[in-house]
């Protein structure tokens, strides 16, 4: 997994913590620094096992890049562009 990967579970965007020995991966939530201890565990596939905690946050705004890479994103900041035809 590359240094600037996320897992994105029911909206809210999670770093990797650490793996265990039993295959199971502790997720944290990405504002953690900012409060927020809210974390999952997943199986090696990525199928979460159990959820820890409640976020202090609402969900991050993402939006999806034609490459299939989400994003956060300050929804006032985004500006929609259309091509001309």
């Amino acid at each position: 997994m590359g240094r600037c990967e996320a897992l994105l579970v029911l909206g809210y965007t999670y770093n990797r913590k650490n793996t265990s020995r039993n295959n199971l991966s502790r997720w944290y939530c990405t504002r953690y620094h900012q409060g927020c201890k809210a974390a999952v565990i997943t199986m090696d596939d990525l199928t979460v096992v159990t959820h820890i905690g409640t976020h202090t946050h609402t969900a991050p705004r993402l939006i999806c890049t034609a490459d299939q890479r989400y994003h956060a994103t300050n929804v006032s900041k985004m500006i929609h562009v259309t091509r001309k035809q």
